[in-house]
């Protein structure tokens, strides 16, 4: 799947939370929200947080949708949350330097986590969430 054919997926599926999405489709999407959130930086906090509000819902289904195509519940989007959460808990509750060390290591472990789910290949067959997003045409 190219850029804009992932982008126009993602935005037409933007609350849809079953199925599959395929690598290309998720990371083409992440690179669009990641230009858009870089531009509209220099745009003004307002704009950005509109813009961000915008690609709130799409990104979280694709993740959810991705998450399926490796054959996991869309459930699991909420363990790096609380690996980060348990992270700031302990911001609250100690000391200033074991309290950076816990949140930067609690983001740390959230993100290769969430990166290690997503950069995996896909099922290869149809599996509890429907049929290999590579083979199905539109």
């Amino acid at each position: 799947m190219g850029f804009g054919k992932s982008i126009s997926s993602c935005f037409g599926k933007f609350a849809v939370f079953n199925g599959r999405a395929s690598r290309s489709e998720y990371w083409f999407f992440m690179l669009f929200v990641s230009i858009l959130s870089f531009l509209s930086s220099f745009l003004g906090s307002i704009i950005s947080l509109l813009i961000g509000l915008i690609l709130f819902l799409p990104g979280l289904s694709v993740y959810v949708r991705r998450l399926h195509d490796t054959d996991r519940s869309g459930w699991y989007y909420f363990i790096p949350l609380t690996i980060v959460g348990f992270g700031f808990i302990v911001v609250n509750f100690s000391d200033t330097g074991f309290a950076i060390f816990v949140l930067f290591a609690s983001v740390s472990v959230a993100v290769i986590l969430s990166l290690w789910w997503t950069i995996q290949r896909g099922s290869f067959d149809t599996n509890r969430y429907g049929p290999n997003p590579i083979e199905v045409t539109p």
